[in-house]
């Protein structure tokens, strides 16, 4: 099967949680016989392009924006989007893997990979999907219900009010 990852960050650049988990899991789909690719942003211009990563092909597309703007270039970033489409189209996966998408690469994305790929997954290693930070919950009480409002004091003017219906 020909497998594409989506993820903000991938080895050797960043050793965080869920690269790590992206890269893993790639090498072993590698291993198995699959053709995998993986698609990743990067924020120096110079580190952009495609490379060679213990078998793996990694293409690395630059995006980089002030935090501000995230809540709105999450849905839909137009430093990527066209990219992202191009690679898709030429690579025909037969399924993507998404990997906390909600910075650089663009929740689009998944848009774009439902379009052009037989099967579309996403992985939230985080609660971006839902949330502006990191969850926290007051005394133990409620932990799954998100108020607007604590997000309104959160984000401030960075509040995008149809951030979660797009997503």
């Amino acid at each position: 099967m020909r497998i594409l990852f989506l993820t903000e960050e991938f080895p050797p650049i960043s050793k965080g949680g869920s690269a790590t988990v992206a890269y893993n899991l790639a090498g072993v789909l590698k291993n198995k016989g699959h053709n995998v690719f993986i698609i990743t942003a990067v924020q120096k211009k110079s580190e952009e392009g495609q490379i060679e990563s213990n078998g793996l092909k990694v293409c690395r597309i630059y995006s980089n924006y002030h935090p501000r703007w995230q809540a709105y270039l999450s849905l839909y970033n137009p430093q990527t989007v066209s990219k992202i489409k191009k690679i898709i189209k030429e690579i025909k996966p037969d399924i993507v893997h998404a990997h906390n998408i909600h910075y650089h690469l663009s929740y689009h994305c998944l848009r774009l990979a439902k379009k052009y790929a037989k099967t579309v997954f996403l992985t939230a290693h985080d609660v971006m999907l839902v949330k502006y930070g990191k969850f926290f919950p007051k005394n133990g009480r409620n932990i799954c219900k998100i108020k607007a409002w604590d997000e309104i004091k959160y984000a401030k003017k960075r509040y995008n009010p149809f951030r979660r219906m797009v997503i």
